[in-house]
Formats: structure tokens, sequence, C-alpha cells
């Protein structure tokens, strides 16, 4: 064997190495971060060349997501979006991502992004759970009505003890809207020991 053939042998083992190491390490790395809510490090080692060339860049993309919407940095988030176009991804990835978009924004009152993502929430092939959902939280928060009340309140009932809070949240957003104080501060009750139950 050639010392050229010699040196690249050893040039693709180290490669190898270095993808199974990092492949399997970099990601766990990243979650870590933002569970320590480490965002100086989170920026850094997501914008290195291990995250570049190691991460599958849909999964690196969610997670600098994730992390932009747990810092509340809207301008990171939008900024993000520029650099993918979600329209064009899988059905899966776009619904994922619409979704976690469309409740941020929603979160922050920011009007025009909320529609945009709820428009494209409205686009996804057979997913009326995902649209329903989108629908009731678009009435209830952006346009402050009601609509949806008893359907919200009977899924509530139906679901399993331990995952219903997010619901009662809603239908207390919902009882709000209606000027049911009274009822919404015992729905946001129900939330929290629904919470706490897990």
């Amino acid at each position: 064997m050639s010392v050229a053939s010699k040196a690249i042998l050893i040039i693709f083992l180290v490669v190898l190495a270095m993808e199974l190491i990092y492949r399997n390490t970099e990601p766990h790395k990243l979650v870590s971060l933002i569970d320590q809510e480490d965002w100086d490090q989170f920026d850094k080692e997501s914008s290195s060349w291990r995250a570049a060339f190691f991460m599958n860049p849909y999964r690196l993309f969610c997670l600098k997501l994730n992390s932009y919407i747990m810092r509340n940095d809207k301008f990171a988030v939008k900024g993000l979006l520029g650099t993918w176009n979600v329209r064009r991804m899988s059905y899966q990835k776009k619904a994922y991502v619409a979704s976690r978009c469309f409740e941020y924004f929603v979160s922050i009152h920011d009007v025009k992004e909320a529609r945009r993502f709820y428009d494209m929430i409205q686009e996804l092939p057979d997913d009326p759970k995902t649209k329903r959902h989108a629908e009731w939280v678009m009435d209830t928060y952006i346009r402050k009505k009601y609509t949806y009340l008893e359907q919200a309140e009977a899924e509530a009932e139906r679901m399993p003890e331990g995952s219903r809070s997010d619901l009662y949240m809603l239908v207390s957003a919902m009882y709000e809207n209606k000027g049911d104080h009274a009822k919404a501060d015992a729905f946001e009750k129900k939330a929290k020991a629904d919470l706490e139950s897990n």
C-alpha cells in the first residue's frame, strides 16, 4: 500500500470516527444547553462547524427555533424563518414548524405572523385535529371570541386526566371573552390542578 493510500485511509478513518462521535453527541449537547438556558454557549455551539457538518439541518433548525422561542426573541425567530422555505418542507416538518410558530406568535400577539402560520396550518392535507386546534386558538386569542366554547369544554372533559391543562386554559380564555369571569377562573384552577397531577 502506497503512502498516499495510507494517508487517505487514515483521513477517512479519522473523519468516520469524528462523525460517529459528533453525530451522537452534538444534538445532546445542544439540547442540554437549551435545558440549562445557557444561550451564549448554545449560540456558539449551534453555529460551530461541528453542528453544521454533523447535524441534520432540519433538526438544527428546530433546536434553534425552540431556543429563540424560549428566549422570546421575535427577531431571531423571524430571521431563522427567513433562512428556510417552510412551505416547501415535508408535511410532518411543515406541520410541526407551522404549529410551533403559530402558537408562539399568538402568545406574543403578533397578529400578522399568527395569521400567516394559521393559513399554513389550514393548507395542511388530512390533519383535521391540528386545523381544528388552530381555529379554536385563532378564534379565542386573536378574534377574541368564544365560538367553540361548548366543543372545547366537551373535548377537555373527554381527555384523560393529566393532559387537559392546555385545553382548560383555552376554555378559560373563551369564558373570559364571553365575560364570565367566575367560570374563567374556575377553568384556570382546573388547568393548574391538571398540570400538577402529572
